[in-house]
């Protein structure tokens, strides 16, 4: 994105990451605006009331992620209104259904995104990759060592009834390496995206390498 964006909540950070992580997302904004007179008027028309600021004012309703989409030659805007996971049912307060007939108005899809913050799986699996995309020096050592990549690449394609733990020993041994440097150059790969994985496992590196897709073997070369 070329910018800081501003999370304060950990169920958007989570929802943020979820979508950081689909290949089809080219850009994220964050705590979009709606047109303050339009929200009014959409309050009006649903008969609800607007909600207000402690001082009694209308208060500015807001998208909590803008998130554009692209597949092929088409490229579309949905809004995502995130709320944590449990408690009274979200989707028909009356905020929620304001902010989804403004944007409905607008011509962009609507969604509301449910989570339970960093609590889950796959949104530590996530926080984990993002922080390595970000910047990938937090792999760790030998994470960049394109020979260790691909020792680690053919040790994965060969042992399909291993784990990625047992995987990555059986690379580093033939190469009389620590096992850490081929688990760093597996987490990198899964942050660049060329290894996929099932994002709601509890160990990436205790899954069994069956459960993995790669998707392209070309070493990371780190600038």
């Amino acid at each position: 994105m070329g910018r800081e964006a501003q999370l304060p909540r950990d169920c958007l950070f989570a929802a943020f990451l979820w979508e950081c992580y689909q290949d089809n997302t080219t850009d994220i904004r964050e705590l979009m605006p709606c047109d303050h007179t339009d929200t009014v008027e959409v309050a009006r028309v649903l008969k609800l009331r607007h909600p207000r600021n402690e001082d009694g004012t209308c208060k500015v309703l807001k998208a909590d992620l803008l998130v554009t989409k692209r597949e092929g030659r088409r490229r579309w805007v949905e809004a995502v209104s995130v709320r944590l996971q449990g408690g009274s049912p979200p989707a028909g307060q009356p905020e929620l259904r304001i902010i989804e007939q403004f944007w409905k108005q607008q011509g962009v899809l609507w969604r509301l995104h449910l989570n339970d913050g960093l609590n889950t799986n796959w949104a530590r699996n996530l926080d984990f990759l993002y922080a390595i995309a970000l910047r990938p020096v937090r792999a760790g050592d030998g994470a960049d060592s394109p020979t260790v990549q691909r020792a680690v690449m053919r040790a994965l394609l060969d042992g399909q009834h291993m784990s990625v733990r047992t995987a990555c020993e059986f690379a580093m041994k033939e190469k009389g390496l620590p096992v850490r440097f081929g688990l760093n150059a597996f987490h990198l790969l899964l942050a660049a995206k060329q290894i996929r994985f099932d994002v709601h496992c509890r160990d990436v590196d205790q899954e069994p390498v069956s459960a993995l897709t790669i998707v392209d073997m070309r070493p990371i070369r780190l600038a």
